[in-house]
């Protein structure tokens, strides 16, 4: 396992590699069950949905499309937008915590290279989200 970075501008979190999908795909499932009344217009939640699954976890170490700046672009609804989201996600984790449930990591984080056979904490992805948010600010 590699680690890899969520950035915007020249300030970043470091992460596993792991952890990143795992927090990408959070972020997906939840762009996904959202309307456009929570996070802004249709075409913004639209935009951010799309590049939520543009990411790819390449190999050990390498992941792409973490920049946040380029899906902020320096509009002030799409950062409203992002930081909703990141906010309702971590909702999403304080409602599961102390774990994610083992089947929402089987059915949406599983990959062909890893298997979780166990539940993650929910704590380490709640303090990911909460400093993404602090490079938002």
């Amino acid at each position: 396992m590699g680690h890899d970075f969520i950035t915007y501008g020249q300030r970043h979190v470091h992460m596993k590699d792991l952890d990143i999908w795992t927090l990408r795909q959070l972020l997906y499932r939840e762009a996904c069950e959202v309307g456009s009344d929570d996070l802004g217009d249709g075409a913004t939640l639209d935009a951010l949905r799309t590049w939520l699954a543009s990411w790819e976890w390449i190999g050990p170490g390498v992941v792409t499309g973490t920049e946040l700046a380029d899906f902020v672009q320096q509009q002030p609804q799409r950062q409203q937008a992002l930081a909703a989201l990141l906010r309702r996600t971590r909702d999403r984790l304080q409602d599961w915590a102390p774990q994610i449930p083992l089947d929402f990591l089987k059915e949406h984080v599983n990959t062909p290279q890893v298997s979780f056979v166990v539940p993650l904490p929910t704590d380490r992805f709640i303090k990911k989200i909460s400093a993404i948010l602090q490079l938002l600010e």
